[in-house]
């Protein structure tokens, strides 16, 4: 995003992301919300926009395993500034790990 390219239209968010969410995203994108067609945010942000911070700083928890399904919390940008935290869900296909659910993590306490 932050070159100006557009991640859904490349062909290797296939390498990356579960079919299943892929299509979830498409659907989604095609439908009335809000009386806009699309979405109203960045799926795999949960954002309308970012910040310049978040890409410099990311942070990844210790990811669970449990079967072909994994989990962690990554939280995007400068704790001094705040952070936008996310709860990333993981699939293993095909020998590796793919994106399967993004979606916001409760606040820390």
């Amino acid at each position: 995003m932050m070159t100006g390219r557009v991640p859904l239209t490349e062909e290797r968010m296939h390498d990356y992301v579960a079919e299943n969410t892929l299509r979830d995203i498409a659907f989604m994108m095609n439908r009335l919300n809000g009386g806009k067609r699309g979405l109203q945010e960045d799926y795999f942000l949960k954002a309308k926009d970012y910040f310049d911070d978040w890409a410099d700083h990311i942070a990844v928890s210790e990811v669970t395993i449990d079967g072909d399904i994994a989990s962690a919390l990554v939280a995007l940008g400068d704790p001094a500034q705040g952070t936008r935290r996310l709860t990333l869900t993981l699939v293993r296909k095909d020998g590796g790990w793919k994106s399967s659910r993004v979606n916001e993590a409760a606040a820390a306490n």
